[in-house]
């Protein structure tokens, strides 16, 4: 998780060029989701649904979201290196 924030930080700034406090809006709804699962939203939902079936709910989810999310911060980005081939 530590390098997800570490090398996700770097890529906003130095790529994107975004400054410190860009950057931290940047990461908020990825600190409250896993604030909100760590609280207690995860332990209900395996132990209603099952191990199995709250993974196959989850797990098809995060790489688009991640793509989408991905794809609008290109969209904003004034670097040569962000191009329409690497979103």
């Amino acid at each position: 998780m530590f390098s997800a924030f570490f090398l996700g930080a770097l890529y906003l700034e130095r790529v994107l060029g975004y400054n410190a406090i860009d950057t931290g809006l940047a990461f908020m709804p990825l600190t409250i989701a896993i604030a909100a699962f760590s609280m207690g939203i995860s332990a209900l939902a395996v132990g209603r649904f099952g191990a199995l079936r709250t993974l196959a709910a989850v797990s098809p989810r995060s790489p688009p979201a991640s793509c989408c999310w991905r794809r609008r911060a290109c969209t904003r980005a004034t670097s040569p290196a962000c191009s329409s081939r690497s979103c």
